[in-house]
């Protein structure tokens, strides 16, 4: 009979755990979580594949409880150079951003990109707005990049998330759209 209700009660733990999270191709995100003095909610996850065949990383996309903001946490699936992840951010923006914006956000862009280190399986970036704040990049949970500029950051997130964003399919299972 204890084991029973032992059995029972880990259950219905384990069911209360796993209703506190998502998971996207063996990767957990939290449903809600705190960062920045600031309560996060889920919107959206996505699993990018590189021509549907080759896993790249899985996302999601957090707005705050209350209030503004955005908060954007990618997942990688393989190892990608750093090189690689600057080059494919700068390729979108020069395709969609006029010169004279690019050049406005110029030396933000160098900082940031410059704050990217090689991925392997399971490392993670995040990306946080807050306004009137800034903008932080977290690599592994950890900041390796903060501007006041929150104008910037919501510029930069809208390589994901803008319009036309890097790809249609992932912004639009961000947003949950």
């Amino acid at each position: 009979m204890k084991v029973c209700i032992t059995l029972l009660l880990s259950c219905a733990l384990s069911s209360v755990l796993f209703a506190e999270t998502v998971e996207v191709n063996n990767h957990t995100y939290p449903k809600s979580e705190t960062a920045f003095e600031t309560e996060w909610t889920l919107v959206g996850t996505h699993h990018f594949k590189y021509k549907i065949f080759f896993s790249v990383f899985t996302g999601a996309y957090y707005e705050p409880a209350s209030g503004e903001g955005e908060r954007l946490k990618f997942t990688y699936t393989r190892s990608i150079q750093a090189d690689d992840l600057r080059k494919q951010a700068m390729k979108h923006l020069q395709a969609t951003q006029p010169e004279e914006v690019l050049a406005s956000y110029s030396d933000l862009t160098k900082e940031i990109q410059a704050a990217y280190e090689d991925v392997t399986d399971n490392d993670s970036y995040t990306l946080t707005v807050l306004p009137n704040q800034g903008i932080w990049l977290a690599r592994n949970e950890e900041v390796v990049y903060h501007s006041d500029n929150a104008e910037f950051g919501d510029w930069y997130l809208d390589i994901w998330l803008g319009d036309p964003p890097i790809d249609e399919g992932l912004k639009k299972d961000l947003l949950n759209e």
